[in-house]
């Protein structure tokens, strides 16, 4: 018996070393025969920009519904709650690009605005060297760039980019403090709670890398970009020698002979546009924990019972 509870402990214990892996479901959630492009996802809802043959023109889609009808682009959708927004050009005034919030345009027209992040219905961009958080400027550009803001709660990150000092790159502020501050460029920051996540160049291999709370995360001489992070799992862009896969705390959750961009992730679910050789389509993933995890729980409750037994005879 006391063999038999030894093999069984130790075979529980190798299932325990290899059950924080994931596989993943994956489901094609867009199959036609036009572009539909860069998703975002809360909870179930996955938003999507879908070009419109008759209108000739992108189009915003949740879930396969159109939320857009007009004879304008509307581009780069994110969604938060029951909120989302979006970049459209404006109807009355041609040419411009406008921010629009379920519908209501929140930037005036003829701001060089850039692409929309929202969380809990505030809505971050950058316009003409700025940070906007709901049409506030939170920063005060001098002869420099202020880009590519997320925001968690009241907590905005950005890159910001010196003109007077071109050869020091860029770097990632929060809140308006400088965190990485080093003489490589760093850029693309993501953030959820109190962890932040970025791109960095890596001098030495010559290619972009990960870092979490200014750690490194990744390693190699392959271009790994574009992070976003939910809770402490992240997600990246990373070229394998050929094409762009999408990767998932560091193991590759697409693969094969077609580039993959534009990873967004809630919860367990991961949302990405593959080109598929005709043209763009939305997948999305939802991790499934290995069958390992499974066998651990009636492997372990099995020696529990059978030492219960032992005790009473």
């Amino acid at each position: 018996m006391k063999k038999l509870l030894l093999l069984m402990i130790l075979l529980a214990t190798s299932v325990t070393m290899n059950a924080s892996a994931s596989d993943f479901n994956i489901v094609k959630l867009t199959d036609n025969d036009v572009n539909d492009k860069f998703p975002d996802i809360y909870e179930d809802n996955v938003v999507w920009q879908h070009w419109d043959k008759v209108r000739s023109n992108y189009e915003i889609y949740l879930n396969s519904i159109e939320v857009t009808n007009n004879k304008k682009d509307d581009t780069m959708p994110v969604i938060f709650g029951s909120n989302i927004a979006w970049t459209g050009m404006d109807q009355q005034y041609p040419y411009y690009r406008r921010i629009y919030k379920n519908g209501v345009p929140i930037t005036n027209p003829g701001d060089i605005i850039g692409n929309p992040v929202m969380n809990s219905g505030n809505v971050v961009w950058s316009s003409t060297y700025d940070i906007f958080l709901n049409g506030t400027k939170i920063t005060n550009s001098n002869n420099e760039y202020n880009l590519n803001p997320s925001i968690y709660g009241n907590n905005i990150v950005w890159t910001n980019r010196s003109l007077a000092k071109p050869e020091s790159g860029a770097e990632i502020y929060f809140n308006g403090a400088n965190i990485s501050n080093n003489d490589t460029a760093d850029d693309h920051p993501d953030i959820f709670e109190s962890n932040i996540v970025w791109q960095s160049w890596d001098n030495a291999n010559n290619c972009w890398q990960i870092y979490k709370n200014g750690n490194l995360v990744t390693s190699g001489n392959n271009n790994k970009v574009a992070p976003k992070i939910y809770g402490e799992d992240i997600v990246w862009m990373e070229n394998d020698g050929n094409h762009w896969q999408i990767v998932y705390n560091g193991k590759y959750l697409t693969a094969g002979d077609y580039d993959n961009y534009s990873p967004e992730i809630y919860g367990d679910k991961i949302v990405w546009m593959q080109f598929d050789g005709n043209d763009y389509e939305i997948y999305k993933a939802t991790v499934t924990p290995e069958p390992a995890s499974f066998l651990l729980f009636g492997m372990g409750g099995l020696i529990i019972r059978i030492l219960k037994r032992r005790k009473k005879v």
